[in-house]
């Protein structure tokens, strides 16, 4: 627990693989990536993407300027983190 001007900040562990880091700034063709998991969370039947279609997960955030994402369990979750990196 880390406490930052009496707020108490609870650090995570996250990471991604460092190939996924983009190395500079892709080109961006679509400004707004749309959420693409399950409005429930855990619903796999909506999910955009299929468990063997991680190249195609990421292309999709790749071409985005923006991604929208959702709290389900919590916001330590690995997706932000590879959004970001994309």
């Amino acid at each position: 627990l880390i406490y930052k001007k009496d707020t108490a900040v609870f650090p995570i562990g996250i990471s991604v693989p460092s190939d996924l880091v983009a190395e500079s700034i892709p080109r961006k063709v679509r400004v707004h990536a749309a959420f693409v998991g399950s409005s429930r969370g855990g619903e796999v039947s909506e999910y955009k993407f299929g468990p063997m279609e991680e190249d195609r997960y990421q292309d999709f955030y790749r071409r985005h300027r923006f991604a929208h994402t959702k709290r389900k369990g919590g916001w330590d979750a690995v997706r932000h983190a590879e959004i970001l990196a994309m």
